[in-house]
């Protein structure tokens, strides 16, 4: 038992220290995601404010009829997630470059091909009656589309900052997008229910912005660890 002693205070103490960066990561990614959610939120308040709950009603049906292209994109995450999480660990930055552009490739072909469905008023489109109110503006569907499909690489690109032990990072550049959020969600006097998803499409961009640098300094500059 005297012999042992050491060990067991040692053990406890590498768990006290992994615990702690697990909380420490875990804040993080808290911070980082639910930021966001909190600001998509104001920023529907200030719309329905500013332009009328109806206005915010035609919005938030087409975010209905555009979700597909979001849930796509969570389903592409966990199928490429782990790909870049792996080459993020080992800095490898050709294969995340690829596993992105893969990524994209995907999600926008599928958003093309889905915004030719049910983006204009057709008779051969199902969500017109469906969904009828999302077409109370014209291209405020497409519009939405092209919002989420900026979205959607989000969760890839959040997974490979995770993977590269960047979360706090995650949490900050999520703090420096919500005020363009909002100031973009207060032109709904002016751009009206285009205010919807011109909100997310700027709050996408900002923190797409706050990421690739943090990500570039990650990986080595030059070759690549196994080239």
């Amino acid at each position: 038992l005297i012999l042992a002693r050491p060990w067991s205070i040692r053990d406890r103490q590498e768990e006290h220290l992994r615990l702690l960066a697990l909380m420490r990561a875990g804040s993080g990614l808290l911070a980082g995601v639910g930021i966001p959610a909190i600001t998509k939120f104001g920023a529907a308040t200030i719309i329905s404010i500013i332009a009328g709950p109806e206005i915010l009603g035609y919005a938030e049906s087409a975010r209905v009829v555009a979700h597909p292209v979001l849930v796509l994109g969570t389903g592409l995450s966990y199928v490429l997630g782990p790909r870049i999480m792996k080459a993020a660990i080992a800095r490898d930055r050709t294969a995340a470059r690829h596993t992105r552009v893969r990524f994209a490739a995907l999600i926008a072909a599928a958003a093309a091909a889905y915004v030719l469905i049910v983006g204009p008023q057709w008779a051969g489109n199902p969500m017109v009656e469906l969904v009828p109110g999302a077409y109370e503006v014209s291209w405020l569907v497409a519009a939405s589309i092209g919002a989420n499909l900026l979205m959607g690489p989000l969760t890839l690109v959040i997974q490979e900052m995770t993977a590269a032990r960047k979360t706090m990072s995650i949490a900050l550049v999520g703090a420096i997008s919500a005020p363009f959020q909002i100031a973009a969600a207060a032109t709904a006097g002016i751009t009206g229910a285009f205010a919807r998803p011109l909100s997310w499409a700027v709050g996408s961009a900002v923190r797409f912005a706050g990421y690739a640098p943090v990500l570039d300094r990650w990986y080595p500059q030059g070759e690549d660890p196994k080239t």
